[in-house]
């Protein structure tokens, strides 16, 4: 798995990527040039006033979007990856996990801008987290 941001891509592929078809392709790029890869997940490709996300592997792909929060924060890819990751692992579902994990990451940044903060108020939305994987556990997928 590789969770490049869409600067991190481009780095990877030489290109930029500045369009969700761009990130598509340069995923498409990467998934061709590491065989043994198996999931590409684009962060953060800003498009007006949204940012899309996406999930690419060699047979599906799972893309979301939120809207822009204007607040500058460090820590978004990691935290973002880290729920992700845990989603996927439990649910096994790019679309899944794409979905929550962004709609987590959504949560805490609005969180945070709201309360002025600098540093990423994860805590208080790890509950709903546990309670969406406690959710997907019992739904079938």
């Amino acid at each position: 798995m590789l969770l490049p941001n869409q600067f991190e891509l481009g780095l990877l592929t030489g290109n930029s990527v500045l369009t969700p078809t761009a990130a598509l392709d340069a995923a498409h790029e990467v998934l061709a040039r590491y065989p043994a890869l198996q999931i590409v997940v684009v962060k953060g490709i800003r498009v007006a006033a949204e940012f899309h996300l996406m999930a690419v592997s060699r047979e599906q792909l799972a893309c979301t979007q939120h809207p822009v929060i204007d607040y500058r924060l460090s820590g978004t890819g990691d935290a973002f990856s880290a729920a992700w990751l845990a989603l996927y692992l439990r649910t096994q579902s790019l679309r899944l996990s794409l979905t929550y994990a962004g709609e987590f990451l959504y949560r805490v940044v609005q969180r945070t801008a709201q309360q002025g903060q600098r540093e990423l108020q994860l805590l208080p939305e790890l509950p709903w987290l546990q309670q969406t994987v406690m959710r997907l556990e019992q739904e079938p997928i």
